[in-house]
């Protein structure tokens, strides 16, 4: 017999034990170790209907289950075996489909700041029990896991908000799809590539947004570029989180499209995104001829003309979040304070007249007479030289009757 018959022989018996043991392995202890594993890093019971082994050496998992945080209801995994001789695991290729994962947020999740207003960041481990656990997971594993390539298709993310009301704002992505490539799962130095796309059905008769992240995150240095866009954002569904500042009965607006445009740098855990706020289509209900026309709609009305006097007709909004890696963050109030901005701006550039200043609350006019565009100036300048949000002041101040002026005084044609 040739000596490469034999080493053919022993190729294939060898092969044909190594499956048979690893088989036996998936059969009778995988499954058990797998589940008490993600219990560990979720604080959640797992269960797993199906876990089984196809030829060369391909895992495949069914009806996965982890509590009321995920579903999944397939996922496979080609281990390559090269990378056990080496002691590590390594997935050439991760295949996820249909998975659902279940987002609640609640006051005891909330993220502290600075300033009043909804805050919203990811933690999808939602007891501080759960995070240690993970800590303490990481430090002990010994076996190195990398994932070459993973793709998730048709996935489905379901948030749900009670900071925002009692029975919390849902929002959820759909059809969600996405490609990593290069992950680590372990303390290790290294560029990980990603994409990821989805949809996002708002409320009935309203159209879908769509979401599109891209970029590369180096986790271990805390480093990250990356680019976000979300299109078609239902601005009146979203009102919980800004009601504070803008009153949307009155003001009569019944529809309000956006898009919103984030470029992220990220170093060593500092992460600073320029964004951008596009209103593309806006709808006011129509009045009744008999009805007076409101505050509120006044107050839009000029704020709108504002913006599109500084954007050429476009309502735009720049502004910048900082934030960390390790906790991210997002606060509407960062919206409110680029608002500011943006009527400050106007006022430099005499894009504000004396018409979009008299609808600023009485108090804010008191001395001053007859309008020129540097009265204008400074009656808004004022109000941010005392700390005061001019948005606050705009959407919260009440209604002061009429006043007939008396005695020397003499008449603020700005009044209301």
């Amino acid at each position: 017999m040739k000596i490469w018959v034999k080493i053919l022989i022993i190729i294939c018996v060898g092969s044909i034990l190594f499956f048979s043991i690893a088989y036996l392995f998936i059969s009778f202890k995988a499954k058990a170790l797998l589940i008490e594993r993600l219990e560990e890093l979720t604080g959640q019971q797992v269960s797993i209907g199906y876990l089984g082994l196809r030829i060369p050496l391909n895992v495949e998992i069914r009806k996965l289950s982890i509590g009321e945080l995920a579903d999944v209801s397939y996922a496979s995994a080609s281990v390559s075996i090269t990378g056990l001789f080496r002691g590590k695991i390594v997935f050439n290729d991760v295949k996820i489909v249909n998975p659902e994962i279940t987002w609640q947020k609640t006051h005891s999740d909330a993220a502290v700041v600075d300033a009043p207003g909804p805050a919203v960041g990811p933690n999808l481990i939602q007891n501080s029990k759960a995070a240690k656990d993970t800590e303490t997971v990481q430090r002990k594993q010994s076996v190195s896991v990398i994932i070459k390539h993973l793709t998730v298709k048709d996935g489905i993310v379901n948030f749900v908000d009670r900071t925002v009301s009692e029975q919390g704002l849902q929002i959820v992505l759909r059809d969600i799809k996405v490609d990593i490539d290069n992950l680590y799962l372990f303390p290790h130095s290294a560029v990980t590539d990603f994409q990821m796309s989805a949809k996002i059905p708002w409320q009935e008769n309203s159209s879908e947004g769509t979401v599109y992240a891209s970029g590369w995150i180096n986790y271990y240095k805390k480093d990250i570029q990356a680019r976000l866009e979300i299109e078609g954002i239902d601005g009146v569904y979203l009102y919980p989180y800004y009601s504070t500042w803008v009153d949307l009965e009155n003001s009569r607006i019944e529809q309000a499209r956006l898009n919103f445009f984030s470029d992220i740098q990220g170093e060593d855990n500092d992460i600073v995104a320029q964004c951008r706020l596009e209103l593309v289509d806006i709808k006011f209900r129509p009045r009744p001829l008999d009805q007076p026309e409101h505050k509120a709609e006044r107050i839009a009305t000029a704020v709108l003309g504002i913006f599109r006097a500084l954007n050429q007709g476009r309502v735009v909004l720049n502004f910048t979040v900082r934030t960390k890696m390790d906790k991210p963050e997002f606060s509407f109030i960062n919206i409110s304070k680029a608002v500011d901005e943006t009527i400050n701006k106007a006022i430099k550039l005499d894009k504000v007249n004396i018409e979009d200043a008299a609808l600023l609350p009485r108090k804010l006019f008191e001395g001053v007479t007859k309008g020129t565009a540097e009265a204008t100036r400074a009656i808004i300048n004022g109000a941010l030289s005392v700390g005061k949000s001019i948005l606050d002041v705009l959407v919260t101040e009440e209604e002061e009757p009429e006043e007939e002026e008396v005695g020397t005084q003499q008449e603020n044609p700005l009044q209301e």
